[in-house]
């Protein structure tokens, strides 16, 4: 079925001979993701004390990682460095602004009753701020104005806003490794059970996806095995992932909450003890001064303890955690992402892949619900656009064809192309648009568009490199461990030449078994459906093998 797929992939792409197709030549390939590397890594921890977000401490713990540079996404948080000169000096990482403007999403009113009741559902609210991971020390960091967010915040953020990293309590994680400690044959280990669900290498070259329950008792954890079971084969159903299952591990820790359920869930103002405060936001502000908002969010409320709980799973004694999905235990409907992903147990499992299209790849939702508002988030998202005249200046550009008329109309006939769409983000009926009338984002049911596809691909190669190990030489034969095979093409060099390539990966069999050898492999996924920074899928490795 793999091999299916992606040869109606290729067909497809065939179609665009008039698309700007990045040609990548594998021949001059940077030796990419095979340079993971351990750092300290830190973030801050703010919490809401009902008016304003206050620096709690700073957190530190081991981590690999796969890339020389992390996300940092443009929000209102800037990063100063001691040096003026620091390579992230002013850098902008998400921030408190951006996480209530997608909170308060659904709120449409601005009246003194509406502020109150929702600052006392963000009451004792905390969040972490990721430090870029550098060999420079970030020293402060600084609110700056968006105005275009100033609307949806609840909070007091104002341009004095200012922290001064030296002045805050200091945790590091790493000091708690030697703690009693469960363990799995594949090399997990963490201070709760751990178990491994999917499994298809080493962590430190897959995209590792941690599952995480709230809302489950201690007698209700067989449940939440059976639901993320299930979640998660349903999750590799859908393309991108199945495709890619052999670069993706999903682990499951089973920490079980004080109290089942989720804050809200009953349509009461009522709050759970569950570990990591899941809540119905909305819900809770509904039930205290009598509104209707939509009330389908739900989201996590003690970020603290969910980055603590996940800094803590090592392998080889360094963090290799990537990406975070909380399954929680109600039976009201709901799902969110914004730094993380999740979803209610009474929600359709395969809301999962929706919800990761959003916290992995930025994803935004395609669809529209009356009354929403049309939030500014909106517009930094690679499966949004404005209307534009000239099709260059469309993000999806590339996908277009030229008989496809801009904006493109509602009907049948174009189901099935890449087009400009109008309606999307939520609340933005008019000025929004989209790049197919259905897709995943839109329509959980549904397949990504080629759009978002290639954002999601691009995203797990971000995490996996799909070289594994080291060389292996038997005679004349050189061999190394390769994922997904079949769908990579293959070069070797030896000594500096091309000597051979293929369209799957195939050992080298003709080296002069009496002498030493520099060898280097250098794999590409041709048949992937990317058009944008195809280079970002070649990965290669070198080494001086002796005889």
């Amino acid at each position: 079925m793999r091999k299916i797929f992606f040869s109606l992939l290729v067909i497809g792409l065939s179609m665009f001979s008039s698309c700007k197709k990045q040609d990548c030549s594998i021949a001059d390939a940077v030796q990419r993701g095979s340079k993971g590397k351990e750092v300290l890594s830190r973030y801050v921890v703010f919490e809401f004390d009902g008016e304003s977000w206050q620096a709690k401490k700073l957190v530190q713990f081991k981590k690999w990682i796969k890339t020389e540079q992390q996300d940092l996404f443009g929000g209102e948080l800037e990063l100063f460095a001691k040096g003026e000169q620091s390579s992230f000096a002013k850098q902008k990482t998400l921030g408190m602004g951006f996480f209530e403007s997608k909170l308060f999403g659904s709120v449409s009113e601005r009246t003194q009753e509406v502020l109150l009741a929702q600052k006392k559902v963000l009451q004792g609210t905390t969040i972490t701020i990721p430090l870029p991971d550098s060999t420079e020390e970030v020293s402060s960091l600084k609110w700056t104005s968006l105005e275009v967010l100033q609307p949806y915040v609840v909070s007091d953020l104002s341009e004095s806003f200012d922290v001064n990293l030296s002045e805050l309590p200091f945790e590091d994680l790493s000091e708690n490794a030697d703690e009693d400690r469960y363990r799995t044959p594949e090399g997990l280990e963490a201070p709760f059970p751990i178990e491994a669900i999917h499994w298809s290498g080493t962590p430190k070259n897959r995209f590792n996806l941690l599952i995480l329950p709230d809302g489950y008792q201690e007698d209700q954890m067989d449940e939440f095995v059976s639901d993320s079971d299930g979640m998660i084969a349903n999750l590799m159903q859908h393309s991108p992932y199945k495709e890619y299952s052999e670069m993706i591990n999903v682990i499951r820790v089973n920490i079980p909450s004080n109290e089942s359920g989720v804050s809200c869930d009953d349509l009461e103002f009522s709050l759970r003890d569950n570990r990591y405060k899941t809540a119905f936001p909305i819900a809770c502000l509904n039930a205290l001064i009598g509104t209707t908002f939509n009330d389908r969010f739900v989201y996590q409320f003690n970020g603290e303890l969910m980055k603590e709980d996940a800094s803590r799973i090592l392998y080889e004694d360094v963090n290799i955690i990537d990406h975070v999905y909380v399954l929680s235990r109600s039976e009201k409907y709901g799902g969110s992402a914004i730094f993380w992903a999740n979803q209610t147990n009474h929600t359709p499992w395969n809301t999962a892949a929706h919800e990761i299209g959003h916290s992995l790849g930025g994803l935004a939702d395609e669809y529209l619900v009356e009354g929403d508002l049309c939030l500014p988030h909106v517009w930094f998202a690679p499966n949004i656009s404005t209307l534009k005249e000239d099709k260059e200046n469309i993000k999806w550009s590339g996908w277009l064809l030229d008989e496809t008329p801009i904006p493109t109309p509602e009907e049948s006939q174009y189901d099935e192309v890449i087009g400009l769409f109008q309606g999307a983000g939520m609340g933005c009926t008019e000025k929004a648009y989209r790049p197919k009338r259905i897709c995943k984002m839109r329509n959980s049911q549904k397949p990504f568009c080629s759009v978002c596809m290639e954002r999601m691909i691009h995203k797990v190669f971000k995490y996996a490199n799909p070289i594994e190990g080291n060389f292996v030489r038997n005679g004349n034969t050189v061999d190394i461990q390769i994922a997904s095979p079949e769908k990579m093409k293959t070069r070797w060099y030896i000594d500096g030449e091309l000597m051979q390539e293929t369209s799957s990966y195939e050992s080298y069999k003709e080296l002069d078994p009496d002498k030493r050898h520099r060898v280097k492999v250098v794999i590409f996924d041709e048949s992937a459906p990317v058009l944008k920074d195809r280079c970002d899928l070649v990965f290669a490795k070198k080494s001086t093998l002796s005889e």
